[in-house]
Parts: C-alpha cells; structure tokens; sequence
C-alpha cells in the first residue's frame, strides 16, 4: 500500500510540472500575442496621424518608430524569456 501511494504521488508531481511547463509557455505566447498587437497597432496609428500631418514627417517618423520598435521588442523579449524562467523554475 505504501509503495502505491509513494508511484501515485511521484506521478501527481510529473503531471503538475509538465501542467506547469504548458501554460506558462502559452501565458509566453500570449504576452508576445498581445505586445506585437498593440505595438504594431500605435506604431500604425503614429505614421497616420504623421502623415495627416506632412508626407515627409510620416516618412521619417517611419524610420524613427521602426528603429525604436527593434530596440523596445529586444528589451520586451527578454523579459518575457526571464518571466517564463521563473514561472517554470520556481
């Protein structure tokens, strides 16, 4: 009796862990989901109202909001990978 209670508990923490191990990958996928839609989307709504304003001023605000895209989304990566490390390695 005792052995069975030991496997049935050995395998109670397997399947918590591997339950864990998923959803924080998904919570992963929808952190990245949710940050590239609403990047994409004011990075969008900045080169209109630009261009509302003048051509020329969209065109360099262009190049301006995409170099600040790279930055911030390397910076925003990261601390998505280091945020699923400690919810999968507690």
């Amino acid at each position: 009796k005792r052995q069975i209670q030991v496997v049935l508990y050995q395998l109670h923490k397997q399947i918590k862990n591997q339950t864990l191990v998923i959803v924080a990958s998904n919570v992963k996928k929808i952190f990245k989901f949710g940050y590239y839609n609403i990047a994409f989307g004011v990075a969008l709504w900045l080169i209109l109202l630009l261009y509302k304003i003048n051509i020329w001023l969209a065109v360099i605000g262009s190049i301006f909001i995409i170099y600040l895209f790279v930055k911030i989304t390397s910076k925003i990566l990261i601390f998505i990978n280091n945020l699923w490390k400690k919810m999968v390695l507690p």
